[in-house]
């Protein structure tokens, strides 16, 4: 067998592969699809600021769903042993309902606090319904990861499909009877209702891996995979903060409407290419796995998927770089036009993000849990001197835009390029 063309790569570039990624990332586009073709209504029954406060309290639902689960369903497709996996399952599930918990203790003490450093006091009332939105993403994490494993692939796209309509049903019901909170309320009540059926089928299917195995067993588990606790924790941790940032800075350094603007902007063109990148990356990770366990590299897959993500983004991306403005105004309304501007620079780094975001799952395959946390706290260092820009200097939107875009781009081209080292089963 030639090391540089290993069988078990062949095996998995075939048409298996690429309907495990064509299916799931089916299902996530139809899940992008449906709060995008809400938006022309909820930005004629919200405004910018709305959208601004929205944006804020899922920034922070976000960035605390990193912490809930100990990042050990990240773990769930490592072992060979299915009880194995499924303990891993439990030991996520009992992080994210402890986390949960002192989630609401911290908000009842500190509450008004957090809502003033976020630049966003119309959000104190509502941080109370952050324990719940933290326990839905916590469980929609664990089924998903869990379902990966299985290769239920359809059933990944059918809760995702799940989710998104059940949030944007919410929000279009809380526009309709004109709710205080505005789309809070009614994203967090979509957020539970989709996690109830992904909570009582994945459980379901796990906990038969439990039998026999108390919590001394758990807790063996969770000390095998300690380094998701130590080392994942703190560097995704960093990586969500970082994620999250340009919102808060928008809202922090200039204003709630223009945080709005950028959050459409945002909704628009980089959340879904970033949730299709992920659903692409579920599949790789999976198989790379595989691939690793048997020959110690997967170059053969990295190089594949990384030709096929940028054909597949490619033109999407110019459209929306030469006629997002006029898009938007015509869309949402002549008032967000403003917002258009903003996704046309998105666009740039939604390319690179888009083709490289599903091949850093090879890190985490090798390993190379140390390297992750680094490559995060570059990102948010790098923010963090974006933030002291727009403070101390009052650089306008437009250039932070800019800088933010060249900052995604010089981080996700080191990335892969690490990352193709790891693939070749160089892990220095």
């Amino acid at each position: 067998m030639e090391p540089s063309e290993p069988l078990p790569e062949r095996r998995l570039l075939s048409r298996g592969y690429l309907r495990d990624i064509g299916l799931l990332v089916t299902g996530t586009a139809v899940a992008q699809a449906i709060p995008l073709a809400a938006s022309p209504i909820l930005t004629r029954l919200f405004g910018a600021e709305d959208f601004g406060v929205v944006g804020v309290f899922l920034a922070i639902s976000t960035v605390l769903a990193v912490v809930a689960t100990g990042r050990y369903e990240l773990a769930i497709s490592l072992p060979a042993e299915d009880d194995k996996a499924a303990s891993l399952a439990a030991v996520a599930a009992g992080c994210c309902l402890m986390v949960s918990g002192a989630t609401l203790l911290v908000v009842a003490v500190a509450g008004p606090a957090l809502a003033r450093a976020a630049g966003a006091e119309r959000l104190t009332p509502w941080l109370f319904l952050l324990p719940v939105s933290i326990l839905a993403g916590g469980s929609a994490a664990i089924y998903q990861l869990w379902q990966n494993r299985r290769r239920r692939y359809g059933a990944m796209a059918a809760a995702r499909v799940q989710q998104a309509a059940a949030v944007t049903v919410g929000n279009l019901g809380a526009g309709l009877a004109h709710a205080a909170g505005g789309m809070i309320p009614g994203t967090v009540f979509g957020q539970a209702l989709a996690a109830v059926p992904m909570w009582i089928t994945g459980w379901r299917d796990i906990r038969q891996h439990l039998v026999g195995r108390g919590l001394g067993s758990l807790l063996t588990v969770a000390h095998s995979y300690r380094s998701h606790l130590f080392h994942l924790v703190p560097s995704h941790l960093i990586g969500a903060i970082a994620l999250q940032a340009p919102l808060l800075i928008m809202s922090s350094g200039y204003s709630l409407a223009t945080a709005g603007m950028y959050a459409l902007a945002h909704r628009v063109v980089t959340m879904p290419t970033l949730m299709i990148a992920n659903a692409i990356g579920n599949v790789y990770r999976q198989e790379i796995a595989a691939a690793y366990q048997a020959t110690g590299r997967f170059d053969g897959i990295f190089r594949q998927t990384l030709f096929r993500t940028a054909v597949l983004a490619i033109v999407p991306a110019a459209a929306v770089f030469l006629l997002a403005p006029q898009l938007f105004a015509v869309v949402f309304g002549p008032e967000w036009r403003v917002a258009g501007e903003y996704a046309r620079i998105l666009a740039v780094g939604g390319f690179f993000q888009f083709v490289l975001t599903p091949l850093d799952k090879g890190a985490l395959v090798v390993g190379a849990t140390r390297y992750i946390f680094w490559w995060n706290t570059a990102r948010l260092v790098m923010l963090g001197v974006l933030f002291w820009a727009v403070l101390a200097l009052r650089i306008d939107v437009i250039t932070a835009l800019w800088l933010l875009t060249a900052i995604r781009v010089v981080l996700y081209v080191v990335d892969a390029a690490i990352g193709y080292r790891f693939a070749r089963g160089i892990n220095s």
